[in-house]
């Protein structure tokens, strides 16, 4: 006997930790395991934040992060280098707050901001973990096999996102006026239960959508890029990939389909 009674059925969990080499490919593939080692922290060394993004306020520095790599929370920020008097730790601020000075936030968007006027950082460690999901959108390695999001804006401002991405959003990345008022990428603000600011987007609430500025920007069509929750059915599909993709949670909880799926025999 093992750790379960024979007979009784394994899960993917379990089964990993058994490593069958006759079944650990296969095992990994259905779980991503890919997916699973870019959710592990990430540690960045002496980066130099740029200048701010068209993303970001102007009165910010940015560490623009992959699509896939998002930041959930920050765990530690330590500068070694700057234009200004800030050496050492960072004090870390809510989601979407914008840092003052000796401060660092996780932008509205995933990537992580640091104040420009003050602290001028030219090199900082950064240990961050990243949010869990798919890119829908502008991503060559996409799963969902949409890699660009062209989305009609309503008379309200307001652009819906698509079945069965609609209320399963995360983030908003990046949002691109394309026929409007006032085109361009556009600053990403925190999510929002109505119409932005000129020049400003925001993902809504519920996840359903994007808010835009009606009365000046005028917006009535717009290329989006945003982070869905994993485990979503695929509209596409590239091949090689999952299709639909992995919700790592469920996976590793399911039940083990494979020729060895009894523990202890």
């Amino acid at each position: 006997m093992t750790i379960a009674q024979a007979g009784q059925q394994e899960s993917i969990r379990e089964a990993l930790n058994r490593a069958d080499l006759n079944t650990i490919a296969d095992l990994l593939r259905s779980g991503a395991f890919g997916d699973v080692l870019r959710g592990l922290p990430v540690y960045l060394r002496a980066v130099a934040p740029a200048a701010h993004t068209p993303q970001q306020l102007s009165t910010l520095d940015v560490i623009e992060l992959p699509q896939d790599a998002k930041a959930a929370v920050i765990l530690r920020a330590t500068v070694k280098k700057s234009g200004g008097s800030t050496i050492g730790e960072l004090t870390i601020e809510p989601y979407g707050t914008t840092p003052s000075t000796t401060q660092v936030a996780v932008a509205p968007n995933g990537d992580i901001v640091f104040d420009h006027t003050t602290d001028l950082v030219t090199s900082v460690d950064v240990i961050y973990v990243p949010q869990k999901g798919d890119v829908l959108g502008n991503c060559k390695y996409s799963k969902l096999g949409v890699t660009s999001l062209t989305l009609a804006i309503d008379a309200t401002g307001f652009a819906k996102l698509p079945a069965p991405y609609a209320g399963q959003a995360i983030l908003l990345m990046q949002a691109n006026v394309t026929v409007g008022a006032v085109t361009g990428q556009k600053i990403i603000l925190v999510p929002a239960s109505a119409v932005v600011a000129t020049t400003k987007a925001a993902l809504s609430k519920d996840g359903t959508g994007v808010w835009f500025n009606l009365a000046t920007d005028a917006p009535t069509q717009c290329v989006v890029d945003v982070l869905v929750a994993s485990g979503l059915v695929s509209t596409g599909g590239v091949p090689g990939l999952n299709s639909p993709t992995t919700d790592i949670n469920a996976v590793l909880e399911q039940a083990n389909g494979g020729a060895s799926s009894a523990i202890g025999t």
